[in-house]
């Protein structure tokens, strides 16, 4: 069982029921047995089934199935009527995004023409560019009116055929331009490059010619000193040396006494020493002049080779890459100029559409389900109504997303991801085949279990999932009107605004923002969290951030903040407390970062015992994590991977305290629903101070969700507290 931050809340008053009924379907198993049918094996148990008789033991399994099945079916009834109702939730929220439609008719046409704008403005600046002839610098704007032109695009055709057929037209041949554009643009920023390389590596050659020389002439140097010794040595001082000691030797025969010829005979021997001596230099300087020959003539090889290098450096890069690159740029500013003319095309046929922006409203899912039959049908039964429920609550979420943040359904659509939890096959032989001894019962009860579990689970994550959808009014109803649903798109549009990362604003209190919400379970993402109220604690109109560490934080690990002392490790800052124990999730891909703005499953719902199935089939599941350091490093998430990490941080009252936010990549942070950070969408590194921002706690639990995307190599994140005002 997964370690929980928290007593689990019981999913509703069907358990009662479920379990009364139960215990009327054990009766017969406590009266043969006095062991309930579904409990823990015994050995008293299993020899009581041993001894029991096949028609005594068919009995008993007849009895349990008969009232398991009816328990099952009363669960399965009400996960349908929990489909109905969310059947009903999904109409009226089309029916309210087709309200706030129409009270913004042109909603359309300004995203329309926005980015029709933008893609003008990015071919203009691209055509500036490439005039310049410098295709490094144009090689960003080329990139930027590419993705304006497919945005303009995407608009383009979530609109009527009819109306928009010649814009598209034209808005499809200034993409295809453009992609001719950047390709020979890439053509030359290539050949520029390798000019660059080429250059680059001409003055690497030449540094090394110029060190060839001077280890050239240094060797010459050493050459002619040592031929110099070699000389002095072989033709005077050698000689002179040997005339010293025949002059010795002769000494020693005319010496007129003993004393005389002692002395003669020690000038001998010091003369003999030195001429052998002096033989054995002459040796080593010849040797010497040998290898300064060697280091010489490698010398002058070495600036041969480099001279020859510099020449075929010279020669590829000759006047061909020139003319290549000059017809590249060429090429690349004809088509760029071709490019702006369809665009400017696609924006005058673009500026002429009018046309109805309302959601088509999709019709509820159709599963032809029906709660009779035995257990395995019951079961499948369930299945395929928490299929249709999740499809449902998809799609409420798309409508709800597509108002909030102005997009089109079917953009909407495919942001929205909200997968179904992976539900195991039940064994039916031994739910439907002729049970006749302890073995086969032992089978049935083991199945009997799961089929209670996730039918349990389902029935849980169903009222979840009503909950976090069943929008509040405000007033205790159930309706929302359009105008209270443009209050909090203004609402998430300022949210976000405020918890986007900027360098010239590192620290932002958004405690007076979060106070605003009414925090309704339906915008949160993970779950609802607890509900944000004005809130009593003063708030200075302007927030000073606090005075962060020099160096390391050196943060506490936890995640209560309390007002009584704590016992704090030494060495360790008892002012920052890092929050040290998560649930991780993922990974769910990321290729090309093609999923950046994807909504993924736990963005929509927190249920940390599901298991949820990836495009690729790769089940996933919550795991729980604990650090003993401040960086969080998943352990799971690869190269451009996403990954989610979900926690709470108990306060022992309404508080508002400032969080240091690092992330390694791209991050988004959410505080009982509310997004609080974003940071850019640059590749980066950690940095445990990226960001501050001064956030409102609610008294007891507060729920964090981070959404955290790996770019390249590797990954990691943390929150760390202010634990005082």
């Amino acid at each position: 069982m997964k370690p929980r931050f928290q007593a689990e809340q019981g999913a509703g008053p069907w358990w009662i029921v479920s379990f009364l009924l139960h215990a009327a379907a054990f009766a017969a198993l406590v009266f043969f047995f006095s062991k309930d049918a579904l409990a823990p094996r015994s050995a008293e148990r299993s020899s009581a089934l041993s001894a029991a008789s096949p028609e005594k033991i068919r009995q008993v399994a007849g009895d349990i199935r008969e009232r398991e099945t009816e328990s099952l079916r009363t669960s399965v009834n009400e996960l349908l009527r929990r489909k109905e109702e969310m059947d009903s939730i999904q109409k009226d929220a089309f029916e309210r995004l087709d309200e706030f439609q129409k009270m913004n008719p042109g909603e359309a046409e300004k995203r329309l023409a926005e980015a029709q704008a933008r893609a003008l403005k990015a071919e203009e600046e691209s055509a500036r560019k490439l005039a310049e002839n410098n295709p490094a610098a144009a090689r960003e704007k080329q990139e930027l009116a590419g993705l304006a032109q497919k945005d303009a695009l995407r608009e383009l055709e979530q609109l009527p055929k009819p109306e928009n057929a010649e814009a598209l037209a034209a808005q499809k041949e200034a993409v295809k331009l453009q992609q001719v554009a950047n390709a020979a643009r890439d053509v030359a920023l290539q050949v520029s490059m390798e000019a660059e390389r080429n250059a680059a590596r001409l003055a690497e050659i030449e540094k090394q010619i110029s060190e060839a020389l001077e280890a050239e002439k240094t060797a010459r140097a050493a050459s002619e000193a040592v031929t110099a010794q070699e000389a002095t040595l072989r033709d005077k001082e050698i000689p002179a040396a040997e005339k010293s000691a025949a002059e010795a030797a002769q000494a020693i025969v005319s010496a007129p006494d003993e004393a005389a010829k002692s002395a003669a005979k020690n000038r001998d021997i010091e003369s003999g020493q030195k001429v052998a001596w002096l033989r054995k230099t002459l040796e080593e300087r010849q040797r010497s002049i040998s290898r300064a020959g060697q280091d010489l003539t490698a010398a002058g090889e070495r600036v041969r080779q480099l001279n020859a290098d510099s020449q075929a450096v010279r020669s590829a890069a000759g006047k061909s890459d020139a003319k290549i690159l000059k017809a590249a740029m060429e090429k690349s500013a004809s088509a760029q100029a071709a490019a702006l003319d369809s665009q400017q095309l696609a924006a005058g046929k673009a500026s002429s559409i009018r046309t109805a922006t309302a959601a088509p409203h999709p019709a509820p899912a159709k599963s032809e389900i029906d709660s009779a039959g035995a257990i395995p049908e019951i079961y499948e039964t369930a299945r395929r109504a928490e299929a249709a429920l999740t499809a449902t609550y998809q799609d409420t979420r798309a409508a709800e997303l597509a108002a909030l943040q102005h997009l089109p359904i079917r953009e909407a659509r495919a942001l929205t991801q909200t997968t179904r939890p992976v539900r195991p096959d039940l064994d039916k032989d031994a739910l439907a085949g002729p049970v006749n001894d302890s073995a086969g019962l032992q089978k049935q009860e083991a199945q009997i279990l799961v089929a209670r579990k996730e039918i349990g689970g389902m029935l849980a994550l169903a009222n979840d999932i009503i909950s976090q959808s069943r929008p509040a009014s405000g007033d205790g109803g159930t309706k929302v009107s359009s105008s209270s649903l443009k209050e909090r798109s203004s609402h998430e549009q300022e949210m976000e605004s405020a918890a986007l990362a900027n360098e010239g604003t590192r620290a932002r209190d958004l405690t007076s923002l979060m106070s605003k919400s009414g925090n309704s379970p339906g915008g949160n993402p993970g779950a609802a969290g607890p509900q944000a109220h004005p809130s009593p604690v003063p708030r200075a109109a302007t927030a000073m951030p606090p005075r962060l560490p020099d160096r390391e934080f050196k943060a506490v690990p936890g995640r209560r903040l309390t007002s009584g002392p704590a016992q704090v490790e030494k060495g360790r800052n008892a002012d920052w407390m890092f929050l040290d124990s998560w649930y991780l999730i993922g990974p769910w891909p990321n290729e090309n970062r093609r999923n950046l703005n994807t909504k993924f499953p736990p963005e929509s719902i927190i249920n940390l015992d599901a298991t949820y199935l990836t495009e690729s089939g790769k089940k996933l599941s919550w795991q729980f994590f604990q650090s003993g350091s401040e960086q969080i490093v998943p352990p799971r998430l690869g190269e451009y991977q996403i990954g989610y990490a979900y926690t709470e941080l108990w306060a022992e009252a309404e508080c508002d305290r400032w969080i240091s936010i690092g992330s390694d990549d791209q991050s988004k942070i959410w505080v009982n629903g509310e997004l609080v950070w974003k940071s850019s969408d640059i590749l980066k590194g950690w940095n445990p101070r990226e960001g501050l921002r001064k956030i409102h706690l609610s008294k007891g639990n507060n729920r964090i969700l981070l959404r955290l995307e790996n770019g390249w190599r590797g990954c990691g994140f943390s929150i760390i507290v202010k634990v005082g005002e």
